[in-house]
């Protein structure tokens, strides 16, 4: 795989910095076990199968990160958060109906640090999260078995929210 990052400092008011993760995460001669049943669920024992070369599960090949930072007056800072996930399978099978569809999201996070004699530091915290609601998965599970002959799979989801706000104040005496 190969990384990078790197960052940038425009001037006192704006800064981007940028990360990215290209990789390939194989198994070399991955065998398949998957659990053999008969019609009333009484197991049988496990049936294998060499697939050959398949991808890690949870491994995209691509990751991506965006952050661009704007500090119009002192102690503010407005921060525009940009990330892509590549597609992720959810088993080692490499089967792209039991995979993650690729994302990407935004989010602007706002910061403001009130200089004032009461506290030593009181900042003000929001941050929009999924800005434009997008739908997306970041996770998963899969459960496979032959069933009386049959394939039997079930493949659970875990959605992310939708656009969500969260505010926050965090006082230091």
């Amino acid at each position: 795989g190969f990384e990078g990052n790197a960052a940038f400092l425009f001037n006192r008011y704006v800064a981007l910095d940028f990360n990215f993760a290209l990789s390939q995460n194989k198994i070399l001669n991955f065998i398949d076990f998957v659990d053999e049943y008969d019609a009333d669920w009484n197991y049988l024992g496990q049936k294998e199968t060499n697939l050959g070369t398949t991808d890690i599960s949870f491994s995209p090949d691509v990751i991506a990160g965006l952050n661009l930072r704007i500090t119009p007056i002192n102690h503010l800072d407005i921060v525009f958060q940009e990330k892509y996930v590549g597609r992720q399978y959810i088993d080692n099978t490499s089967t792209l109906s039991r995979s993650l569809d690729p994302y990407f999201i935004s989010n602007v996070n706002i910061n403001y640090e009130w200089k004032q004699s009461l506290f030593k530091n009181l900042n003000f915290n929001l941050s929009i999260n999924n800005i434009f609601n997008s739908e997306y998965c970041s996770n998963a599970w899969v459960y496979k078995a032959l069933v009386g002959g049959s394939e039997y799979i079930e493949n659970g989801y875990f959605p992310q929210a939708g656009i969500n706000i969260i505010f926050g104040v965090v006082v230091e005496i």
